[in-house]
């Protein structure tokens, strides 16, 4: 059996929240050839995924010239369309693939050439939205875990770059996502509770070493946390490419963050994590599912938020309350 995955969003996010259902396809086939089209900004997140070839990008506007040589190649095409058409990807499905698998689009000829049509569930978690396209395979049990697979050498360039500040044996060391993307601002937790909170933690753990993690971008907005963190209790690595990041985060010992990418991220990690959500993006429909140490802290409207509510209403306080238990070891 002969079969592609098509997912075309660009950001980190959505890009990893997918992950699960491409592992239910391996898992479930274990003999067929899976192959994967992404998006050309998220390829490195799939890099190295057990039994799926990354067959490279694909895009809107490319994708009307593609496959007119390789008619019928595949026995099922996967579209993971739910929050956009992908009218002219789809039509590339319908050239290579004998069953397509997509949500409808605004052309009832396109929707009657699909196999299944998935319905959009706009009020479920992300992860069982992609899983939801899965529907027509009937596997009895799905996989709803984050998977990123790293590389023997990212995982050593991690080692060696923390070994260099002799940070692995003699540190508890505290990763902290302190900047969400640029456009949803009010996601963001003030970087003066940050602080506060990294004082809290040095109380009890006077050996907890705080590892910054982030954008380029985001380097200017963490000047008054770095202005006032005693200069020998933080490392900042903004700037790291997302799987040197990923292999750093595979090593920490604790994890906190504002609700983006990165956050995704640390979830494919057996590391205890907390995680903040605002309410237009609330822990229900973005929290890791099935981490076994994971905490996530929702603003106190929920999802009666707008964006003009400060995730200042989050008190650190309950954050460190949170946070106590993954502390005494």
């Amino acid at each position: 059996m002969k079969i592609l995955l098509i997912h075309c969003s660009g950001r980190v996010g959505d890009s990893l929240l997918a992950t699960p259902s491409f592992s239910n396809v391996q898992k479930n086939f274990p003999n067929a050839n899976i192959d994967l089209l992404a998006h050309r900004n998220r390829l490195d997140l799939f890099k190295n995924t057990p039994n799926i070839k990354l067959l490279g990008s694909i895009s809107e506007k490319r994708a009307w010239y593609k496959g007119w040589l390789n008619l019928k190649k595949y026995d099922y095409v996967i579209v993971f369309n739910y929050d956009n058409p992908l009218k002219n990807i789809i039509k590339f499905a319908l050239r290579v693939g004998k069953h397509v698998i997509a949500s409808d689009v605004d052309d009832s000829k396109i929707n009657s050439r699909l196999h299944v049509s998935i319905p959009r569930l706009p009020s479920k978690h992300h992860i069982d939205i992609y899983n939801s396209y899965l529907l027509p395979f009937q596997f009895s049990k799905k996989s709803t875990r984050i998977k990123l697979y790293l590389t023997p050498t990212e995982i050593k360039f991690a080692k060696s770059l923390l070994n260099q500040h002799k940070l692995l044996k003699s540190k508890f060391l505290v990763g902290y996502q302190i900047v969400s993307f640029p456009t949803r601002s009010y996601r963001d937790w003030p970087i003066d509770n940050f602080l506060s909170l990294a004082y809290k933690i040095l109380e009890i753990k006077p050996n907890a070493f705080f590892i910054i993690f982030g954008s380029m971008d985001d380097r200017s907005k963490l000047t008054n946390f770095i202005k006032h963190m005693p200069e020998d209790s933080y490392l900042d690595l903004t700037g790291l490419s997302l799987r040197k990041t990923a292999a750093v985060m595979s090593l920490i010992d604790l994890y906190i963050g504002v609700d983006t990418g990165p956050s995704h991220m640390m979830s494919a990690f057996d590391v205890p994590m907390l995680t903040m959500y605002h309410g237009k993006f609330p822990s229900k429909y973005y929290a890791p599912i099935g981490h076994p140490y994971s905490v996530s802290i929702d603003h106190p409207k929920k999802d009666k938020c707008s964006e003009n509510d400060s995730m200042t209403d989050i008190s650190v306080d309950n954050v460190f309350s949170k946070l106590k238990k993954f502390l005494k070891k």
